[in-house]
């Protein structure tokens, strides 16, 4: 209880912080796609 509670890193935060350096990620590439996204539509409408 002591080491998962009070510890410093454990595998829980070592998860927690992948899981954060992910939606980084693919919140970054969403961005992108929108971006292309709104680029074809409006190409799309000449």
């Amino acid at each position: 209880y002591i080491r998962k509670h009070l510890g410093g890193i454990t595998k829980d935060t070592l998860d927690v912080e992948n899981l954060e350096k992910k939606l980084e990620d693919m919140e970054i590439e969403n961005r992108e796609l929108k971006s292309k996204l709104a680029k074809l539509e409006t190409s799309g409408d000449e």
